[in-house]
């Protein structure tokens, strides 16, 4: 009884909002603060002609994997504040689960604090210059 009405709630519960993300060919995930910060960013590059989207969960659990479901892009990029990147390893799992098993997979981890816009946007530089590796 309690599994059927945890795959309820998985089935009918997932939250997320999502911009840009008809035409992207890079999505962020930000979960929380970091969330507000990455939706700026997105806009901003966005303005200068990076298709790039956002998602950004509202429930942790269940995870919206909805949201990825209609996605083609070239690679998923998650922005954190922590040190080692948790919420990279949902979105990789519902990426390779959901997606194609051959999209990169970025984690964004900032330590102290909201990571700032324009640092994001720095970081998004580096990706596309291959100087930041994928983590799955």
């Amino acid at each position: 009884e309690l599994n059927k009405k945890y795959a309820e709630i998985k089935a009918n519960e997932q939250r997320w909002e999502e911009e840009g993300i008809e035409d992207a060919d890079y999505v962020f995930v930000a979960y929380g603060v970091p969330g507000r910060s990455t939706l700026g960013a997105i806009r901003e590059l966005r303005a200068e002609g990076h298709k790039v989207g956002l998602i950004r969960p509202i429930t942790a659990w269940p995870f919206p994997e909805k949201a990825f479901e209609h996605i083609n892009v070239k690679g998923i990029i998650t922005v954190e504040a922590n040190a080692t990147g948790q919420l990279v390893d949902d979105a990789a799992l519902f990426t390779k689960k959901v997606l194609r098993a051959d999209i990169p997979v970025y984690a964004l981890p900032f330590v102290y604090g909201v990571p700032p816009i324009r640092e994001i946007k720095a970081k998004f530089a580096q990706i596309l210059a291959g100087e930041i590796k994928e983590v799955y």
